[in-house]
């Protein structure tokens, strides 16, 4: 079936069956709508070109790319639950990192390095990776506890690993948060700084 489309709609998302299809598929994996669609309705529009000329690598590797480019746009996203840095101390950039399949079934992740003087923590999200809520499961049964010590801040269970300095959790079965400190830095200021991650916001996405 076509779909003409006026000159004002092609501007805009004037979206055929199998784009609107493909896009409310992504959509349904857990990735939210663009700001600027442009370049994944061209990308969704190009595996459907594609399609219709049976050219079947093709359309897999434009739907790939129109995954990738809403990926990118939630990692941008999430970087903004990050903390800043509490007084006395600097921050890097939120930068992103790719998480693939490999790690915890892949999702988008995001750090962040603060620093003063000899001193460093460092913050870390993942999020919209289909392991955490088994791995979540596992956190609330205490098998990935042993050896740390369990505490609960603001409501929320939290494990502490002395090795490494590390408080991890997995919020709403759905984000995992990791604060790593350096040596010098004491267990309070983690806490402070866990505190701190904007998550509240961002798990109603």
């Amino acid at each position: 079936m076509n779909i003409e489309c006026s000159p004002v709609e092609r501007k805009s998302l004037c979206l055929t069956p199998l784009v609107a299809i493909a896009l409310a598929a992504l959509l349904a994996l857990g990735v939210s709508a663009p700001a600027s669609a442009d370049d994944v309705t061209d990308q969704l529009r190009q595996a459907e070109a594609a399609y219709a000329r049976k050219d079947l690598p093709a359309a897999l590797n434009a739907l790939a790319t129109a995954a990738s480019l809403i990926s990118q746009m939630k990692a941008e996203a999430w970087k903004a639950v990050l903390p800043d840095p509490p007084p006395g101390w600097a921050a890097d950039p939120a930068k992103v990192i790719t998480v693939g399949p490999a790690v915890l079934g892949g999702g988008v992740s995001v750090e962040r390095h603060y620093r003063r003087g000899a001193d460093s923590i460092d913050v870390s999200v993942i999020a919209d990776s289909p392991m955490l809520q088994s791995v979540a499961v596992l956190l609330g049964a205490g098998l990935m506890v042993s050896g740390s010590e369990l505490m609960v801040i603001d409501g929320q269970r939290v494990a502490y690993d002395d090795n490494d300095n590390t408080l991890q959790a997995i919020v709403a079965d759905k984000v995992l948060v990791k604060v790593q400190g350096s040596r010098g830095v004491d267990k309070a200021a983690l806490e402070a700084m866990f505190k701190a991650v904007k998550l509240k916001d961002a798990l109603t996405r």
